[in-house]
């Protein structure tokens, strides 16, 4: 009989951890949500300027310059080996 109780004690204090574990996720996300709708609204305002001006409308840019066509690219000249220089005599030699 004590091994049956303390198995239904498990269950029941498992499941109301579960239960707190589930809340606990559950309100985080809400609160994320509720976070991103935020920023969201913070960063596209809906209200016009409380300032009595009109809100004008923006500028329109500068039209943009006609792309100039690239010049052709000249092949590169090619690298000529470097002359060997000759050894020094007498700078080695073992005498």
């Amino acid at each position: 009989m004590g091994s049956a109780l303390a198995s239904l004690l498990g269950l029941v204090f498992t499941g109301i951890a579960l239960y707190g574990f589930y809340w606990v996720i559950r309100l985080a996300v809400r609160d994320g949500m509720l976070e991103a709708d935020r920023r969201r609204s913070r960063a596209i305002p809906s209200q016009p300027p409380q300032s009595g001006q009109p809100v004008q409308p923006p500028q329109p840019s500068q039209p943009a310059q006609p792309v100039q066509p690239a010049q052709p690219v000249q092949p590169a000249q090619p690298v000529q080996p470097a002359k060997p220089t000759q050894p020094t005599v007498g700078a080695d030699s073992s005498d």
